[in-house]
Order: structure tokens, then sequence, then C-alpha cells
């Protein structure tokens, strides 16, 4: 006969929520091995294109001026909640990403030491703070798409400015390439 295991409701109570981790952790890779899958039977001659449409590039002389059009998200109440602002970062990245690969651009990036100019121009002309608005998620956004060789101070200066456009709120981020 077999022999009976007796746990305590306190072992039984973990043993269930590591149960429960491990059956989420093999959905989670589930999808994952699915998305991969469907990822790799895709027909790369197609029109693929990472990303979201939403930011509007233009190639400079001197470097990149990329328009997020609309108005800015307030991300001042988003500080306590860490995987949101994560989120927005991801957001603006891949809004680049789609005009990069949607123009072939992807492949010709030569990343540079550069100056940033980040403005933000919003519809309400009252009172507010740039640094409640996206100022590290577009750094980041525009190094995750190598339109800047890195974010670290030896490679980037940034500034950050307002101005009010009732019309079209949107961000300006002009990126100066400097030697």
């Amino acid at each position: 006969m077999g022999q009976s295991v007796l746990m305590t409701e306190e072992e039984k109570e973990e043993f269930i929520k590591r149960a429960e981790f491990l059956y989420c952790s093999a959905v989670q890779m589930t999808n994952d091995a699915e998305q991969l899958i469907n990822l790799l039977k895709r027909d790369h001659t197609a029109d693929y294109n990472p990303g979201i449409p939403g930011a509007e590039l233009t190639e400079l002389e001197d470097g990149w001026l990329v328009v997020f059009p609309g108005r800015p998200v307030n991300v001042g109440a988003l500080r306590r909640h860490p995987a949101l602002l994560k989120n927005e970062e991801r957001k603006l990245t891949a809004k680049i990403a789609y005009h990069l690969y949607k123009k072939n651009l992807w492949n010709t990036l030569n990343p540079q030491m550069a100056e940033v100019h980040i403005k933000i121009i919003h519809d309400i002309d009252s009172y507010w703070d740039p640094d409640n608005f996206p100022v590290s998620q577009v750094i980041n956004a525009v190094k995750n798409t190598r339109l800047i060789k890195d974010d670290n101070w030896k490679n980037i200066s940034y500034k950050v400015t307002g101005d009010i456009d009732k019309n079209n709120p949107r961000i300006e981020v002009r990126i100066k390439y400097i030697e």
C-alpha cells in the first residue's frame, strides 16, 4: 500500500502556489514557442514590418528629426509603475522601428555621438513640467533603434524644451550627430 504524505496547511498553500507558478510559466513558454514558430514560418520576402505606425522620421544632413504626433503622454503619474513606463518606451521604439523598416533604412544606420533636443509641444496652454513627459523613454527609444550610439554621458547630450500648439500637439526629437 502507498504511504500517505501529511502536509501542514502552510505547506499545502506553498505547494499550490508553486504549482500555479509552474503552470503559468508553462503556458507562457508555450505561447512564446508558438510566436517563435510563427515568426520562423513567416515569408520574410513579403511586406514585413515590425513595430507600429505612429512616428514620422526625416533624415537630415547631420542627423534625424523624429516626430511623435498627438498629445504627449504625461508619465508623471506612471512613475510608481515601472512596467507602464517600460511599455511607453516599447511603444515609442516600435513607432521608430516601423518607419525604419518601411523605408528600408534599418541596415544603413551608423549610430554616432549626438546632441538630442526633445521638444514637448502640448495643446494645453497652462503650466506643465517637461520632466512629467516621456523624456527618458524617448532617449531609450532612439538608442534602441540605433539612431544614436548609446545614451551614456560620453555619447549623448540632450535638452528638453516646450511649446504650445493647440492644433498639432506632438513630441519632436532632433538628433544632431557630433564628431
